[in-house]
């Protein structure tokens, strides 16, 4: 996100435009806590152990900056990985786990990694761990394949990392929920329905978070509210973000 200083409240629009030739196969996945701009394109490893599904995905991301006045070059390898076991119990409950890691050679923070916990049914998925970041994830423009992100795609307050979350399927809707011990939340719902030739999808999203700001004045409490508008036809995808 970005560092300015924010003193008023700003209407941001963003507008894209992409291919998805490469992107579809990331959104058949059940849910990931990959929460960085590094996003996987193709389904993970799987294979059963002791009746538990085990899956492994992995991206690494190469860039070179090369200087040619001073005859140098710059290389900072970065790679984000999920693994994750899940298993249907005889109940037809699912229950299961994730964790995420990402090292940027380039970064202040060379690694950071998520966690989660989660139990499933017909009613829905109750996470635990790192998840706050899923209302994000469901409600949020189509993510882009490597190393790209848009300014101001998202809001400055959220709630902590860790909590609790809840995703439903009521037909053509998907409820998602997260919050934290300290009553910070995250709520957003999407709808998505193929006609004819075009597919689109609509979200919305409201998020009551804290900001900690850099000009001393401490921690503050912010609100925000965002709709996503996505159109798809064949391999063209077309998206609008509209935030407050």
């Amino acid at each position: 996100m970005s560092q300015h200083k924010y003193t008023r409240s700003r209407i941001i629009i963003t507008l894209a435009a992409g291919c998805l030739a490469l992107a579809q196969p990331a959104k058949a996945q059940s849910f990931s806590i990959n929460y960085d701009n590094l996003s996987f394109f193709e389904e993970p490893l799987a294979i059963d152990v002791a009746g538990f599904t085990l899956s492994y995905n992995q991206l690494y991301d190469l860039p070179v900056t090369f200087d040619f006045e001073n005859d140098s070059e710059d290389v900072s390898p970065n790679t984000v990985f999920e693994v994750k076991v899940e298993r249907q119990l005889p109940n037809a409950l699912t229950i299961g786990g994730a964790y995420s890691g990402v090292f940027d050679d380039g970064s202040d923070e060379e690694y950071e990694d998520a966690w989660a916990g989660f139990i499933g049914g017909v009613w829905g998925t109750v996470f635990g761990g790192e998840v706050t970041g899923l209302v994000r994830e469901d409600t949020r423009r189509f993510r882009s394949v490597g190393n790209a992100e848009l300014t101001f795609d998202d809001f400055i307050g959220a709630a902590n990392d860790t909590g609790l979350a809840y995703r439903g399927q009521y037909s053509a809707f998907v409820v998602t929920a997260a919050g934290d011990d300290d009553g910070r939340y995250d709520v957003g719902v999407s709808y998505n329905r193929p006609s004819k030739f075009i597919d689109h999808r609509v979200t919305a999203r409201y998020v009551q978070g804290d900001f900690n700001t850099a000009n001393g004045l401490g921690v503050v409490k912010t609100r925000g509210a965002g709709l996503v508008g996505e159109i798809i036809y064949g391999s063209l995808l077309v998206d609008v973000g509209l935030g407050y």
